[in-house]
């Protein structure tokens, strides 16, 4: 993907056929950070309708809140492909004698680094919102709670699906130090968003109208 392009000017279609096509991008991390944007957007609907129906003061400050999750996610799942792109280019061209090879075995640490950063700062942004969610919730009216409750869900699975990235992109840290420091956060971030999923699944959703 080149900087001019996004994964948003693609159609579903598109995205999913390419997701599932030998290229090697996009790959996890995007297609997890995309349904990221699409729980949030659950969560967002849930706020707009509660806002027409039963508005109360703090719906307008959720609502851009949750826009601009959805924004910095949107960016999040474009940056993903590019630093995985950019990571399989510099080890292509790691090899080499020399000044130049120092050079370029330091363009391929500095891009495992980023392919590490981004599913980090990735799922630090689901966190975000899956305190969003939380905070919707008791706020979004009744008949709508469970699309905001599935949102929130599914912003959960794909905090983890982003943090399995780590899992595997960490290995390519030059530094052991760097190497625990990113298992450390990434079990951080689990830990805090199971803890949020527990919030979650303690709100009652009201029962399917018949």
């Amino acid at each position: 993907m080149n900087e001019t392009s996004t994964l948003w000017q693609q159609t579903l279609a598109q995205f999913r056929d390419g997701t599932g096509s030998t290229l090697p991008t996009p790959g996890s991390g995007a297609a997890a950070t995309v349904a990221a944007c699409l729980g949030v957007a659950l969560v967002l609907k849930g706020l707009k309708l509660s806002q027409q129906r039963q508005p109360v003061t703090r719906h307008a400050e959720l609502i851009t809140l949750g826009e601009r999750l959805q924004e910095a996610l949107s960016t999040c799942a474009d940056a993903d492909v590019q630093a995985f792109a950019n990571y399989l280019e510099a080890d292509r061209q790691a090899s080499g004698a020399g000044a130049e090879g120092e050079r370029r075995q330091q363009a391929l640490n500095l891009a495992a680094a980023n392919a590490v950063q981004i599913p980090i700062a990735t799922a630090q942004l689901c966190l975000e919102a899956l305190d969003l969610a939380v905070i919707a919730t008791p706020l979004t009216v009744e008949p709508l709670r469970s699309d905001t409750l599935a949102g929130g869900r599914l912003v959960h699975g794909a905090l983890g699906a982003v943090l399995t990235t780590v899992d595997a992109d960490r290995n390519g840290l030059k530094s052991g130090d760097a190497r625990e420091a990113a298992r450390q956060m990434r079990d951080k971030l689990q830990q805090q968003a199971d803890q949020r999923l527990a919030q979650l699944s303690a709100t009652p959703v009201p029962p399917a109208m018949g």
